[in-house]
């Protein structure tokens, strides 16, 4: 059974990635105060979407979605995140 959320996803991962890259040419980053938490909230959508289409598929129960999704997976791709931004310095 396919996700009816795979579009949105495939779309939502285009426009970040077309922000980040227009961040890193035009310096949105350091000029603009908001545009980073513009970029985080729409990867925190990313992350819930593909966390959503994942227990869809998977059939995951409440409780496993819960406490998957409600603590160890967000704090794994934050800490990954922040990493990431730390090491290539933005």
């Amino acid at each position: 059974m396919k996700s009816r959320l795979l579009l949105p996803i495939f779309f939502l991962s285009c426009i970040i990635f077309s922000l980040h890259l227009f961040a890193l040419a035009y310096f949105f980053y350091w000029t603009l105060w908001w545009f980073d938490i513009l970029v985080h909230t729409l990867g925190g959508v990313l992350i819930s979407w593909i966390a959503i289409a994942l227990f869809e598929k998977y059939k995951i129960s409440k409780i496993e979605m819960i406490l998957l999704y409600g603590g160890f997976v967000p704090l794994l791709i934050s800490i990954g995140w922040e990493i990431f931004e730390f090491v290539s310095g933005i």
